[in-house]
């Protein structure tokens, strides 16, 4: 099983557009059978 690291500032719940995409991208490589690894910060309270 391949592995793909996703480092961001931004991942979902966080509320700007670049998480979302970020977390549609991790999830579409889900799907296609990759073991998806998220290293992100802690959104805002």
């Amino acid at each position: 099983m391949s592995k793909i690291l996703i480092h961001t500032i931004a991942f979902s719940p966080d509320g700007v557009s670049t998480a979302y995409l970020f977390n549609d991208i991790a999830l579409k490589f889900k799907e296609k059978g990759f073991d998806v690894i998220v290293l992100t910060t802690t959104p805002p309270l």
